[in-house]
């Protein structure tokens, strides 16, 4: 009865599912930290040391730009930018207003009371950048993901050819892990404070994903 059930509530609700699988990476990254820190050091060296040796003049300014595609500025561009499409060219606002709210409260509230729970400092080594705060998880890796993810969704519901849509879901990927992999290499985050980002990020992506037909139906009587 009970695998009838479960089962029942995976085929209704496959995003939520998918959010708290997508979320374990992060929870055990944070319980791996509160047994024993010396499993957290072991990752963050093992990724981070072949990333921080690639650092040379010549690399550095691309890694500079990645980052810059991660941050706030960039990122709200590029959310502002899609949910005018939406509500203006596909007279959609249900999917702008989506957009917009999840990315602001995920990409902005909710990194920001992980990082104040968490309280990680960031690390002791040369920044390559002025960056500020604190450093779990990464907020440019949990806002990319959120954003560019949100966006990438939007955009197969509109994108009808399938190979297009394909180009874009990898294109999207690789910006994205590059833009992770850019805050280790310029120093300001550890390699666990980006898979986190990562982690927290999807999870938070598949959950509004998957309140997105409520939402649009919520949008659509208020009009």
């Amino acid at each position: 009865m009970t695998s009838t059930k479960s089962s029942t509530f995976m085929k209704r609700y496959p995003w939520y599912v998918w959010s708290l699988i997508l979320a374990l990476p992060f929870i055990l990254i944070v319980l791996s930290g509160s047994i024993s820190e010396e499993i957290i050091q072991f990752i963050d060296r093992s990724i981070g040391q072949p990333i921080l040796s690639l650092r040379n003049p010549t690399l550095t300014p691309f890694f500079i730009f990645l980052t810059d595609l991660g941050g706030t500025i960039f990122l709200g561009l590029f959310v502002l930018l899609t949910a005018v499409l939406c509500a203006w060219r596909y007279k959609n606002r249900s999917a702008a207003l989506w957009l917009v709210v999840q990315s602001v409260l995920g990409a902005g509230l909710l990194n920001q009371l992980l990082k104040v729970i968490f309280q990680r400092a960031r690390p002791v080594i040369e920044h390559l950048v002025e960056q500020g705060g604190l450093s779990f998880p990464s907020g440019h890796s949990m806002g990319s993901m959120i954003c560019y993810g949100g966006i990438l969704f939007l955009l197969t519901k509109i994108i009808r050819q399938k190979k297009l849509r394909i180009g874009l879901f990898i294109f999207a990927a690789v910006l994205i892990l590059l833009i992770g992999i850019s805050r280790i290499y310029l120093g300001v985050h550890f390699a666990t404070d980006v898979i986190g980002g990562f982690s927290a990020g999807a999870a938070w992506l598949s959950f509004t994903i998957g309140t997105y037909p409520k939402w649009k139906t919520v949008i659509s009587r208020s009009k």
